[in-house]
C-alpha cells in the first residue's frame, strides 16, 4: 500500500485513480482533486529526504467515499 501524497489516503496501486512521476519517484493519487493539487505544486507534497518524522496531511476538502478506482 502507498499513500496519496496530497491527502494521505492509503492507495492500492492497482486501483489508484492515477499515478504521477515526479523527481524520479512514482506517486499514486486517489481522485481528480488530489491529482490537480499534486500537478499544481508537486514539491509541496513530496518528501525532501531530510528525514521528517511523520508527514502531516492537510484535510481533504471532500470525503473519500466514492473511491474505488477510475470511473467509480
Amino acid at each position: 500500500m502507498y499513500r496519496d501524497p496530497v491527502c494521505g489516503k492509503k492507495i492500492n496501486p492497482n486501483t489508484a485513480y492515477m499515478k504521477a512521476t515526479y523527481g524520479g519517484s512514482v506517486y499514486y493519487l486517489c481522485c481528480p482533486l488530489c491529482q490537480k493539487n499534486f500537478e499544481r505544486e508537486p514539491e509541496k507534497y513530496v518528501e525532501d529526504g531530510a528525514g521528517s518524522k511523520k508527514k502531516k496531511y492537510p484535510k481533504h476538502p471532500r470525503k473519500h467515499t466514492r473511491h474505488r478506482g477510475r470511473g467509480a
